[in-house]
């Protein structure tokens, strides 16, 4: 006979870091630049815990002390992202504009 699922717990953590530097500056009466650079990080934690069970004692009872056989078991996930974005804008006498974009993320599931 299989193991019939009887309780599940679950958690998750969650937390995010991020810094920004921003940049805006007028260089000389026909350029400027701006830009704005920064880095994340977010780390998620979660963790299962699982009762399952045969051999119900009194049937139509579900409750984990109502089953003879028990096993118990723990999944535990760990993810961390970490990323690098940036943008720079460049502008000639406020009519003819130049933008970039870039963001790189890393991530991992292995133990820190």
């Amino acid at each position: 006979m299989s193991l019939l699922p009887v309780s599940i717990l679950s958690r998750n953590t969650s937390r995010t870091f991020d810094a920004i530097l921003t940049l805006d500056k007028a260089l000389g009466s026909n350029f400027n630049v701006g830009g704005n650079f920064g880095v994340s990080q977010n780390k998620i934690f979660g963790e299962a815990e699982f009762i399952n069970a045969n051999d119900q004692i009194a049937p139509g009872l579900f409750s984990v002390n109502n089953f003879a056989n028990k096993v118990g078991r723990t999944l535990e996930s760990d993810k961390k992202i970490n990323s690098a974005f940036g943008s720079l804008q460049l502008g000639y006498k406020n009519a003819l504009f130049l933008e970039l974009t870039g963001r790189n993320d890393w991530s991992s599931t292995l133990p820190a």
